[in-house]
């Protein structure tokens, strides 16, 4: 018993340090990179490859006398302490590199070596009680169980405990001292094993059996790359819609482990029979919930999770069930870790390099529906059927969509029942034909593919390391929109008179309009950071001078493509762009450059957390002028932010007041006026309270008290709605 409690408590010390670590750090390194989704993606890439890499390293030591195992890995550990975790130094890259190459040598470098000696716990630890005489040892896959529920307790207490009470640099010196606590169970545990493995060098050699065969190691690795690449698919559309934080990286990856949890515990028999059977349900409920989107985004993503877990589960169970005996156990682990990696590889590196959209989280549904028919069929012609359907179903998914994709509306539930509903329950009576079914559903998840866009015409999609953007013709009120995620970033108007209407967010009768009807200087100096479609150059007179600071190149290279938007290109004043993070282009400014700085960068639900931190906002008003304002578009149905920046503004002793524009009337709202929400922060008294007075603004409501953000401080549970 003592000696499981050492191994179990060796596997899930160390799993919760491995797991602490990937949010730290990510918070850490994502203002450098603006605050982009995508990071999190990269970070999970590395992430993996480092855990093949130490699985691979655990593969190769197996094959060792337990001694020298242990003693070489005490000798990596060592290694580790001199060159320690680091997560406060991570420069911004420079003009023209490439942010995913910057991104992964940063994290080689800061935390590499020691989440490289973390990874390899779990493959090691588990061979080295196989080859101890405990009663147990001929199937050490239980303490996985142990592994995964210490993972899950390091990923959950950094957003609810560590992030909240902690800045960064006491959270690395609190990993630090719990690394070293680390390091001496593992070499306890090492020293165990070589007394307890004395005589018995491989206690299940006899019953081992002959090698798994290449077939079924792939097949290990493809049920564990579509888990894989399905948690960065959801985690990416989760972030990109809600705001890219730890909290919402660690919600996808904490119902990942649970079903690790789960599938390695005495529930993964009984599980995987009732799985296999209703399975095609899952698929089913799945599929529309990836195209649908709408006031109800919170419940969508919910009900996507629930999903997720249950994909998740499947595949995972499958994956246990083919597990070989202890004697290959590293080779199971590396093989698992590889199809992992595979699924990192394909959403960070290889989809944003060859889709235009983001379809890779549908794709890996439709992944999950072949291995699926692969399984539950019987018998190779069943098999083969299932590939040429297969072929068959892309080849009239595309044809198909291409002819009916504009035809019906899904906003309609009747026209919704009948793109979706009525093919479903059609499908849903072949769940009895694996083989066809899988075909079928690839078919319909082709055609939601095409058919469920924003309406209008595309007229055209890119994406890049900052994520899918889109621009679309409405042929119903002549404008094109800008569209990122599920979020429109822009809207302007096709009709000549309307042309230099800056819409949506940004309309003249919004919060913004009044900022620049209350200012009364014979010239403005303004800096807006996020450039979206250039809306703001609209209010730009001849004698002005507006200097937009954007990071993402597409961005861009849209907004100044007058085939698409003509609001920088028909500004009338001085308008100029340039490109990199605002927050580090503004500091680089004159002080007292600007009478008005404005906060709109481009991300689909929020500002990123670096941009509104109270070093941030200080910056932000030495760069002002004496009476400047700093003015922030706080819009989102997610997180509120306002509370947040009145905690801020009492810190910097200035005056913070808002206005909520959601009774938009229906004539307003035909000139493509949307609800918007502004933050102003100033030492100007007299602007607030013409702002007050004249326009409506008011004082921010008082609640719970916040503590104020800081570049080593945040705590996004606090401001969710």
């Amino acid at each position: 018993m003592a000696a499981v409690i050492l191994f179990s408590l060796t596997l899930a010390f160390s799993a919760s340090l491995l797991f602490a670590v990937q949010p730290m750090i990510g918070k850490a390194i994502l203002p450098a990179l603006g605050g982009t989704p995508a990071t999190w993606t990269v970070c999970l890439l590395f992430f993996q490859a480092l855990l093949l890499a130490a699985y691979l390293y655990a593969h190769l030591l197996d094959n060792l006398r337990l001694s020298r195992q242990v003693a070489i890995h005490i000798i990596v550990i060592c290694a580790a302490f001199l060159f320690p975790l680091s997560v406060l130094n991570f420069p911004a890259p420079g003009p023209g590199a490439s942010p995913q190459l910057w991104l992964l040598s940063r994290l080689l470098w800061n935390a590499g070596c020691a989440y490289f000696v973390l990874a390899a716990t779990a493959p090691l630890i588990q061979a080295w009680f196989s080859r101890t005489q405990h009663g147990r040892s001929s199937d050490p896959y239980f303490l996985y169980a142990s592994s995964n529920a210490g993972s899950l307790a390091g990923l959950l207490a950094y957003p609810l405990i560590i992030e909240p009470l902690l800045e960064l640099q006491a959270q690395e010196s609190l990993w630090r001292s719990a690394f070293t606590f680390c390091a001496v169970l593992l070499t306890a545990t090492g020293i165990y094993s070589v007394w307890r493995g004395a005589g018995n060098p491989i206690a299940c050699s006899s019953e081992a059996g002959p090698p798994p065969p290449v077939s079924q190691k792939l097949l290990w690795c493809l049920l564990a790359f579509i888990p894989s690449s399905l948690l960065l698919g959801i985690t990416t559309h989760i972030t990109t819609n809600v705001s890219p934080v730890p909290l919402f990286w660690v919600v996808p990856l904490a119902l990942y482990l649970i079903t690790f949890i789960i599938s390695f515990s005495s529930l993964q028999p009984l599980l995987i029979t009732g799985l296999s059977r209703y399975f095609p349900i899952v698929l089913l409920g799945y599929a529309p919930l990836i195209y649908i989107s709408g006031s109800s985004e919170l419940l969508l993503i919910a009900m996507q999770l629930i999903f997720f877990f249950v994909v998740c589960l499947y595949c995972h169970c499958a994956l246990v069930s083919k597990r070989p005996a202890a004697e290959y156990l590293t080779s199971f682990y590396l093989w698992m870790s590889f199809g992992g990696m595979l699924g990192g590889v394909f959403n960070a590196l290889v989809a944003p390099n060859i889709f235009a959209g983001t379809p890779e989280y549908a794709l890996m549904l439709a992944a999950a529906a072949v291995v699926w028919g692969c399984l539950y069929s019987q018998g190779r012609s069943s098999i083969t059927l299932h590939v040429i359907l297969i072929c068959l179903a892309a080849v009239s998914g595309v044809a198909a969509a291409e002819l009916f994709v504009e035809r019906i509306n899904p906003e309609y539930s009747l026209e919704l029942f009948a793109v979706y509903g009525a093919p479903a329950l059609i499908i849903f009576g072949l769940r009895r034909r694996p083989a066809v079914f899988s075909a079928m559903f690839c078919l319909l998840l082709i055609y939601l593919n095409y058919h469920h866009r924003a309406p209008g015409q595309t007229l055209v999609r890119a994406r890049n390391f900052f994520g899918s953007k889109e621009v679309r013709y409405d042929s119903g009120n002549n404008t094109h929109k800008l569209i990122h995620g599920t979020i429109v970033h822009g809207i302007q108007s096709r009709e000549p008179s309307l042309r230099s209407l800056p819409m949506s967010y940004y309309h003249p009768d919004g919060p913004l309009g009044d900022i620049f009807k209350v200012s009364k200087l014979d010239a403005w100096q303004v800096a807006v950071i996020g450039l979206g479609t250039g809306a703001m150059a609209a209010y730009a007179r001849p004698q002005d001078s507006f200097k937009f600071f954007e990071i993402d190149p597409l961005v861009i290279s849209l907004a100044e493509d007058e085939r698409y938007f003509t609001f920088l290109a028909e500004a009338e004043g001085k308008v100029s762009v340039e490109e990199g993070d605002g927050r580090l282009l503004v500091a680089k400014e004159r002080t007292g450059s600007f009478d008005i700085i404005i906060l709109d960068p481009f991300t689909s639900g929020a500002i990123p957390a670096h941009l509104i931190t109270l070093e941030s906002i200080s910056t932000y008003f030495e760069k002002l002028k004496p009476n400047g304002l700093v003015v922030f578009n706080v819009s989102n149905n997610f997180v509120s932010l306002d509370r947040l920046l009145l905690s801020t503004s009492r810190e910097l002793n200035v005056v913070a007041i808002t206005r909520m524009d959601l009774g938009v009337p229906k004539e307003r709202a035909a000139t493509g006026r949307y609800p918007s929400h502004y933050v102003v922060l100033t030492k100007n008294e007299e602007i607030a309270q013409k702002l007050r007075s004249d326009y409506g603004w008011h004082e921010i409501a008082e609640g719970a008290k916040l503590r104020p953000w800081r570049d080593h401080y945040s705590n996004i549970i606090s401001i969710i709605r």
